[in-house]
């Protein structure tokens, strides 16, 4: 079992820097398998040494090693396989470490073997390879979050897709030669360890260099998108308005035509006609007009925009908008709430016809800008640990990115759940809170 325990620290940076990612059920049941496990492979490992199938120290114990680390890969993969990827990465830098630091401890014994009373046991080489771990531990927990932080996005997996084999082809070659290499034990000398540890350490900072690029771009990406995306809504507002006034300039050309209409109407005492003809006139103006949400230009222009596009889909809207037309992050907010109403539409496209319903409500209360934009949706939807909706498909929970980056930049609150077949999204915004650049 200590064995086992040992081998924990460089087990679980296969799955901890996904854990934000994971649903929080994902995470109980993951927690559950991998105790479950870590106690099965003790009990089998301490049943073969009282058994004397192996002993401690020898070549046996390698390929046990790299069998209980498959076994504990092939777990994470069951529960996170959207890091496919990902995984064979941190594999491949475990199992070039691991070897490192074996190596490194028990050349470590050998040369305090002659000063010591009693040849050292296999336990204290253990330990000694249990300190490195845990002393790396931290800082490669912290590199590989870092560097998978973006893993979502397009460019980033092609990225890993070819970068991720540098790595494993380095530590398949690396065991190839291990298990070749038993008896001669070239490579259980220190200096090729060395050596190995710095090609480690220059992979390790050169793919760190090279992603911060690729990130860099996929930042001038999304901005470019949020950019563009706002430039059409507001050109298409515009060409909304343009028509509007051409109806309208219709209506006021066959003003007289309409006058008199009324008015003959009126000298039949038609009653019933002469309401009809005012009726007909006044969807005809409804129909012209451009709704007004809001005294906000790009929130109002957002929220036509959008709502417009959910009844061409014949999807029923509900809007309430009471949002100050002098507001910091109009900019900022009005992308969130074009990337929240696509999504609901792209959700609401999903359900039954008679299962389509948006409704956005947007008010000022105490110092806050408060959002609500809620869709009916039967499916469930899984939220992270930090509480916002995750998916593995491409091309999907856009809306999501963006609110994240909205709610570290601006301190706005948000929570999302699921509740009488209604998905919800509620959004709390300081008027004069903090902005983070």
């Amino acid at each position: 079992m200590a064995y086992v325990l040992v081998l924990q620290p460089f087990l679980l940076l296969q799955i901890l820097p996904f854990r934000a990612r994971l649903q929080r059920e994902r995470k109980k049941m993951l927690a559950a398998c991998w105790l479950a496990l870590s106690l099965l492979a003790g009990i089998a490992l301490a049943f073969l040494i009282v058994r004397q199938q192996i002993q401690p120290g020898n070549g046996h114990v390698l390929v046990l090693t790299y069998a209980v680390w498959l076994l504990f890969f092939l777990l994470s993969l069951v529960f996170s396989r959207q890091f496919l990827v990902c995984h064979f990465f941190i594999l491949s830098f475990r199992l070039l470490l691991s070897n490192i630091f074996r190596i490194l401890s028990q050349n470590l014994f050998d040369a305090c073997a002659e000063l010591l009373p009693q040849p050292p046991s296999f336990l204290g080489q253990l330990c000694v390879y249990g300190l490195f771990s845990l002393a790396a531990f931290p800082f490669l927990l912290r590199y590989f979050t870092k560097i998978f932080a973006h893993f979502g996005e397009a460019s980033a997996q092609r990225y890993w897709r070819l970068t991720s084999l540098v790595a494993a082809l380095l530590a398949v070659d690396m065991i190839v030669l291990r298990l070749f290499d038993m008896e001669m034990g070239i490579f259980d000398e220190v200096r090729p360890q060395l050596l190995l540890l710095g090609i480690v350490l220059l992979i390790a900072a050169a793919v760190r260099s090279g992603q911060k690029d690729v990130y860099r771009e996929l930042q001038v990406y999304e901005k470019q998108s949020e950019l563009q995306k706002q430039f059409d809504s507001t050109e298409t507002y515009v060409a909304m308005s343009r028509q509007s006034r051409e109806r309208m300039r219709a209506i006021y050309r066959e003003k007289k035509g309409h006058v008199e209409t009324l008015l003959e109407l009126a000298r039949q005492r038609d009653k019933a006609g002469f309401l009809a003809c005012l009726e007909e006139l006044g969807e005809r103006f409804n129909r012209t007009k451009m709704p007004q949400y809001c005294r906000n230009a790009l929130v109002n222009a957002t929220l036509t925009v959008y709502l417009a596009r959910a009844k061409e889909r014949h999807i029923p809207v509900t809007a309430t908008a009471d949002v100050p037309q002098e507001l910091s992050c109009s900019g900022e907010f009005s992308i969130v709430l074009a990337n929240l109403v696509e999504n609901a539409i792209f959700a609401s496209e999903k359900q039954p016809a008679d299962r389509r319903n948006i409704a956005v409500i947007a008010v000022c209360s105490a110092g806050s800008l408060n959002l609500l934009v809620k869709n009916q949706f039967d499916a469930p939807v899984p939220l992270g640990e930090d509480g916002l909706p995750v998916t593995d498909r491409k091309g999907h929970g856009i809306g999501m990115q963006s609110l994240a980056q909205f709610r570290q930049r601006f301190g706005a609150s948000v929570l999302c759940q699921q509740k009488g077949g209604w998905f919800m999204t509620y959004l709390q915004v300081p008027l004069a809170g903090p902005v983070h650049p």
